[in-house]
């Protein structure tokens, strides 16, 4: 459980390292042939740990916690995740703004 932890944790600081690295990338006008290949390959590696960390967190970290509550506890999680993904933002909310990025980035 410590590994896995550890790893989350581990994926998470370079998901925060490669979003840093793509804020430099975000620059007024136009990016070079190399920039925008650095930039696909910057988020690429982001996608990439993003996902990893999810699996790590559906797959093991989140069934060993429901594992290990005790059932009483777990009464008020539902109302509580509730709220949380209340407060989110939807994902269709994005999806015109990163599809014009994409077609712009991919040109």
């Amino acid at each position: 459980m410590l590994f896995r932890s550890g790893e989350v944790a581990r994926l998470q600081e370079e998901a925060v390292e490669l979003i840093h690295c793509l804020v430099l990338f975000w620059e007024p006008g136009e990016l070079s042939d190399a920039e925008r290949a650095g930039f696909h390959a910057t988020a690429r590696a982001l996608q990439e740990r993003l996902g990893r960390m999810i699996s790590l967190e559906e797959g093991k970290l989140f069934p060993a916690c429901a594992a290990n509550v005790p059932p009483d506890d777990l009464l008020d999680w539902i109302e509580s995740f509730r709220r949380v993904e209340l407060e989110r933002s939807q994902g269709a909310r994005w999806a015109p703004d990163l599809a014009e990025l994409s077609t712009r980035w991919n040109a």
